[in-house]
């Protein structure tokens, strides 16, 4: 089975959703942490702790927001057949998802502002067993997949 992978804009589009939600995440952390939490704590052992947890979870988000996307992009690959879609991504557990034609309930397509600016759209994949996407496909791409499943999800035959 050949695999497809979805488009390289979304490194950079990923890079930068990431980082606004690092830029908000960090104001909030550091006024909360630093504003109003510190100022209370005397304890030289509660302080170190709380500076130590905070180089690890902000060591953490800048390798989510940075290097994440890379390693997401090489590992993200999907397949659609006559029978089934192949979903496989992961990046330190790779998962491959199967989920037959016959199993889609609803299908849409969506974008985010940042998508909307690099021309890329989701498929969202809607079974009884959850929701499922395929991220970051050219919005082309996305028409063509979601033309030939809504096809198949309105009159429950295979893919021609």
């Amino acid at each position: 089975m050949s695999y497809k992978k979805i488009d390289k804009k979304a490194v950079k589009a990923w890079i930068i959703a990431r980082t606004i939600f690092l830029v908000i995440f960090a104001a909030i952390y550091f006024v909360g942490i630093y504003g109003f939490l510190m100022p209370i704590i005397n304890n030289t052992m509660e302080r170190l702790i709380i500076n130590i947890l905070t180089v690890i979870i902000n060591g953490y988000l800048l390798l989510y927001a940075f290097l994440f996307p890379l390693i997401e992009y090489k590992e993200w690959k999907y397949s659609i057949s006559d029978d089934k879609i192949e979903l496989v991504h992961g990046i330190f557990v790779r998962k491959k998802i199967i989920i037959p034609i016959s199993r889609l309930q609803f299908l849409d397509v969506n974008q985010g502002p940042i998508h909307r600016r690099y021309g890329l759209s989701t498929i969202r994949l809607n079974t009884a067993g959850g929701l499922h996407e395929i991220p970051a496909l050219t919005n082309d791409e996305a028409e063509e997949i979601s033309k030939n499943l809504a096809s198949v999800v309105e009159a429950g035959e295979s893919i021609e």
